[in-house]
């Protein structure tokens, strides 16, 4: 399942320019998805999930700040923790 979670790593930061441009601060909650196999949905190649989950199954969070006139995707390029 690491390949899956790999795979899906390189659209967080387009999803983060897209959803949260305007922001200086976001933060990330990375999941294990075999915990979610029922309750996730995939629309158009993303992952949504569905249902009751919580702080037990966080497996990390991650804060990342962006400066005046950059992108969350220059932020976050060749970040180890989005892998």
């Amino acid at each position: 399942m690491k390949t899956r979670k790999a795979t899906h790593a390189h659209q967080v930061p387009n999803t983060a320019d897209l959803f949260f441009s305007s922001h200086a601060d976001l933060w990330l909650i990375k999941f294990e998805l075999t915990k979610f196999v029922d309750p996730i949905k995939w629309e158009d190649s993303f992952p949504h999930l569905y249902g009751n989950f919580g702080k037990k199954d966080v497996e990390s969070v991650q804060k990342f700040e962006r400066s005046e006139g950059k992108t969350w995707k220059q932020v976050m390029e060749g970040s180890s923790w989005l892998v």
